[in-house]
């Protein structure tokens, strides 16, 4: 059965507490998921059994997505550099 990492939301009280650098260090951890989900997909990476998972891709993408558009929304509320 193939496992896909899922990436849970930032609690607010943790979200309102990272700074810049913190906030790219979360991004590039997001980006580094979906690089990881894509192998899985394309059978470049087996056995893999992260502690939050899904059985299903789908699943796995929207939880990325959702990380990146907070990460996104925060990033732009603290003003960070691009």
């Amino acid at each position: 059965m193939t496992r896909y990492p899922v990436l849970p939301a930032i609690a607010d009280a943790n979200a309102q507490s990272l700074n810049c650098q913190q906030l790219n260090s979360e991004l590039e951890l997001a980006h580094q998921t979906r690089t990881q989900v894509n192998d899985i997909a394309d059978g470049r990476v087996k056995n893999v059994r992260p502690v939050l998972y899904s059985t299903a891709r789908a699943d796995a993408d929207r939880s990325i997505q959702a990380r990146i558009s907070q990460i996104e929304t925060l990033r732009q509320q603290k003003a960070c550099a691009a």
